[in-house]
């Protein structure tokens, strides 16, 4: 068990530093969105912000997440 466990610590660890990158390209998708002069595009764009955020948030909370699984399933 204590083997898996690191396992999802080192997995979480390694997302982290990509949560930038993340959010850029999402960020730059959205900015396209709202670009476009289309209704039904700026509301997929203003949509996405709240998703977005969301996803930066697990990101950046994985190593976290996954420091405190690991403490609750090691013996």
């Amino acid at each position: 068990m204590d083997k898996l466990a690191e396992n999802i610590t080192n997995l979480t660890a390694a997302f982290q530093p990509y949560a930038g990158v993340f959010a850029g390209a999402c960020f730059l998708v959205i900015g396209l969105l709202l670009v476009i002069p289309s209704e039904k595009s700026h509301k997929i764009g203003i949509a996405a912000i709240p998703w977005t955020m969301a996803g930066v948030i697990l990101i950046v909370g994985s190593t976290y997440l996954g420091n405190w699984a690991y403490e609750k399933v090691k013996f």
